[in-house]
C-alpha cells in the first residue's frame, strides 16, 4: 500500500502514460495538474485512495475544461474517482471527454446539480453517495450508448422521475434510491427491454405502480398512502383519479422493498427492467426471486 501524495510532476516525468491504477491507496493531497501533460491516458483509477480537495481547472483528465492541454485527453474511456472527499461541483466540462465509456465519481462530496451532458460514448455514469440536488436533468437520457448503468442513489434530487429514461433502451441497471422524487412511476420504463435492476425505493413517489408491474411474480411491500395498486402489490386499491381508495386506512410505514421477477415475460408486450452502480462494484442486498425462465429482477425499495 502507498501513503503520501502524489508527485507534483508525474506528468512532466512520464508524458507517455496511459494507465493509472493507483486505488485503494492512502494517497492524501490534490490530484497532481501534471497529468494533463500525459496526453495518452486511457484509463485513471484512484477510486477509495483518500484524495480530497476541489477538482481543479487545470487537471484535464478530471475536469475536461478546455486551458492548454486539456483536448490532449481524447483517448481517456475510463474515469474512477469513487470514495475519495472530492467537493464542489461536477465539471460540466467532462462532456469534452469524447470517449469517455466509464465515470465513476461516487462516494465523495460533490454538490450542485446533474450534468446536463450530452455525451453518445458513455456507458456507465455513477454520481451515488454524493451531495447532489435539483431535477435529474431529461439529458441524462440522452447518450444512447449508456447501456450498463445510471446510478444516482443517495443524493437529494427531486422534481419527478424523467420520462426521458424510457430512451435507455439498452440500459441493465437503473438506481433512484434515496432521494426526494415525486409524482408517480412512470409508465415509460417499459420501453426500457433490456433493464435488469430497477432500484427507487426512499423517494417520495405517489399514484398508482405501471400497470407493467402485474406481471411479478413475487412482489413484498408495505402499505403506503401514497402509492396503489392491483392486491398483488399488497397496497391500497386505486381510485378512479389513480390514487388510493379513502375507505383504504393509510400505512404508515414506509415501502421497504419491492423485488419483482418476470415470470411471464414472454406474455408481456415488453421485457421491462432498470437500475444506476458498476456492475464490477454492484452490491446488491436486495432479495430477488427468479421467473423460470428469465432472471430479471426489479429492486424498487419504494420508501418514504
Amino acid at each position: 500500500m502507498l501513503y503520501g501524495e502524489f508527485p507534483p510532476d508525474i506528468g512532466l516525468n512520464f508524458p507517455e502514460l496511459e494507465v493509472l491504477a493507483g486505488g485503494l491507496n492512502k494517497f492524501t493531497g490534490p490530484i497532481p495538474v501534471s497529468l494533463s501533460n500525459a496526453s495518452r491516458f486511457t484509463l485513471l483509477d484512484l477510486s477509495g485512495s483518500g484524495l480530497t480537495g476541489t477538482i481543479q481547472a487545470g487537471f484535464n483528465i478530471i475536469h475536461g475544461t478546455v486551458p492548454d492541454g486539456l483536448g490532449n485527453l481524447e483517448n481517456l474511456t475510463r474515469l474512477s474517482l469513487d470514495n475519495n472527499n472530492f467537493r464542489g461541483s461536477v465539471p460540466e466540462s467532462l462532456d469534452k471527454l469524447q470517449h469517455l465509456q466509464e465515470l465513476e465519481l461516487d462516494g465523495n462530496k460533490f454538490s450542485g446539480r446533474v450534468p446536463s451532458w450530452k455525451k453518445t460514448s458513455l456507458e456507465v455514469l455513477n454520481l451515488t453517495g454524493n451531495n447532489l440536488v435539483g431535477y435529474i436533468p431529461q439529458e441524462v437520457a440522452c447518450p444512447s450508448s449508456l447501456s450498463v448503468s445510471l446510478h444516482l442513489t443517495r443524493n437529494m434530487l427531486g422534481g419527478p422521475f424523467p420520462l426521458e429514461v424510457g430512451r435507455l433502451k439498452n440500459l441493465k441497471e437503473l438506481y433512484l434510491s434515496h432521494n426526494k422524487l415525486t409524482g408517480e412511476i412512470p409508465s415509460t420504463l417499459q420501453t426500457c427491454v433490456r433493464l435488469e435492476h430497477l432500484g427507487i425505493s426512499n423517494n417520495l413517489f405517489g399514484g398508482r405502480i405501471p400497470q407493467f408491474f402485474s406481471n411479478a411474480s413475487a412482489v413484498s411491500v408495505s402499505r403506503d398512502h401514497k402509492l396503489c395498486a392491483q392486491p398483488i402489490f399488497d397496497l391500497p386499491a386505486c381510485s378512479k383519479q389513480g390514487n388510493p381508495s379513502s375507505h383504504i386506512k393509510d400505512g404508515s410505514g414506509a415501502i421497504v422493498g419491492i423485488t419483482v421477477s418476470l415470470l411471464d415475460l414472454l406474455l408481456s408486450p415488453f421485457a421491462v427492467s432498470c437500475i444506476l452502480k458498476n456492475p464490477r462494484k454492484r452490491n446488491l442486498a436486495s432479495t430477488s426471486s427468479t421467473g423460470q425462465q428469465f432472471g430479471h429482477s426489479f429492486d424498487n425499495d419504494l420508501a418514504i
